[in-house]
């Protein structure tokens, strides 16, 4: 086990002299002298190319979904017409109808 109190006391790294005194101004020389870093356009522009492939991808599984649904929904409707049709309509009443048509 180690124990803090056996363990050196004296600092393993040293600062050269004077480091701090000039410190602030050599920096904003190295800051200055810099030129800036240039942002590829495809960098700037990936999250809005990630938000367009996202929304074209729920489009394009959507899209086909919903028409699905609007065909089995007017498929529905029509054999609910139909069947009210002939409910309603009785033999007679077809008879009568054709007999009066010609």
């Amino acid at each position: 086990m180690i124990r803090l109190n056996d363990l050196d006391k004296n600092l393993p790294f040293s600062v050269p002299e004077g480091y701090f005194d000039n410190f602030a101004t050599q920096m904003q020389q190295q800051i200055a002298g810099s030129s800036p870093r240039r942002i590829s356009l495809y960098r700037e522009l990936r999250p809005y190319l990630l938000v367009a492939a996202v929304f074209a991808g729920v489009l394009f599984t959507a899209l086909p979904m919903y028409r699905q649904y609007q065909q089995r929904l007017s498929a529905q409707y029509n054999t609910e017409l139909i069947s009210y049709v002939m409910d309603e309509v009785n033999e007679d009443m077809l008879i009568d109808y054709y007999l009066d048509e010609e």
